[in-house]
């Protein structure tokens, strides 16, 4: 999720309880060890409305956050409606300092939805401690806070260009292919990164959802490097055709690379991909590519 997606979501939020709020203000949930009444102080909390009279109910909501000995549903909920009340500006404001040193306490928290959470918001924050806590974790997997895809995709909400020498490492060394992408993801405007994108992009022992994703980010690291790449990946009979298919659209459409397009013996080659008894979407790309440009 990014930054401006964040913030459709908190503003849903905030329309979503204006239109469930009472005409009451919700009363500050009370302490209940039942699971009815730790239900009704979650529902009350889901209910609260924000004001100028709402500093009580902020600093009840940071506390019940902070307090560890409370159930993480509530402690969620409490997180939810804080991060809601958050992007409301002045409202918040006396409170902000106090929210962002509650987060970073709970970053470590032994509950891994409530670290995750603080990790992300912090994240998003662009508090440094957050950059500093994921990094360390990629460094020591056994004491690290969140899976590792996980802090490679918050790493890339701040400026990642100091933590990009050690994804490259991650992607280099790992084998699970969810972190993978993330890496190549987080990598993708890295300009230290074209040479192991290369690498990833022609080796077929890679799966093609990577190779892929690899491909998308080499067009802007490295146009030129891509566009010799692409062209031997298209003319390949052995090379998947989805992924084919992905090189030869950007080099239909892309205007860089009007080399490849005006070069007779590869339009000659793609013409009779366009004819053969390949993948329909190979085909497909083969066929746009004989139209914009001709045979």
């Amino acid at each position: 999720m990014n930054v401006k997606q964040y913030r459709k979501r908190l503003e849903e939020q905030v329309a979503s309880r204006k239109r469930d709020a009472r005409t009451k203000p919700a009363r500050r949930p009370a302490k209940s060890s039942t699971r009815s009444g730790q239900q009704e102080r979650i529902n009350a909390i889901d209910r609260m409305r924000f004001d100028g009279d709402s500093g009580d109910d902020i600093r009840n909501l940071i506390a019940i956050l902070r307090n560890s000995d409370e159930p993480t549903k509530l402690r969620m909920a409490a997180f939810r409606a804080l991060k809601t009340a958050s992007f409301l500006g002045p409202l918040f404001a006396p409170h902000r300092a106090d929210f962002l040193k509650t987060l970073r306490d709970v970053a470590t928290d032994p509950e891994p939805e409530i670290r995750a959470e603080a990790l992300e918001t912090l994240a998003m924050e662009k508090v440094g401690i957050a950059q500093q806590l994921l990094s360390a974790g990629l460094q020591d997997p056994e004491n690290a806070l969140v899976p590792p895809a996980k802090a490679i995709q918050l790493l890339a909400y701040d400026d990642h260009a100091e933590a990009a020498p050690l994804v490259r490492r991650i992607l280099a060394r790992t084998r699970d292919h969810g972190v993978k992408e993330a890496a190549v993801r987080f990598l993708a405007s890295d300009p230290g990164s074209a040479t192991v994108f290369r690498r990833l992009l022609k080796d077929k022992s890679q799966p093609t959802r990577l190779r892929s994703l690899t491909a998308t980010g080499l067009r802007v690291l490295d146009p030129k490097g891509f566009e010799k790449a692409a062209r031997k990946i298209v003319e390949d009979s052995k090379e998947d055709d989805d992924l084919r298919a992905t090189c030869l659209g950007a080099l239909t459409f892309i205007k860089d690379f009007h080399k490849t397009r005006e070069n007779p013996a590869f339009a000659k080659k793609v013409h009779k991909l366009s004819t053969s008894k390949r993948s329909g979407s190979l085909k497909a790309s083969a066929k746009r590519f004989v139209a914009r440009h001709g045979n």
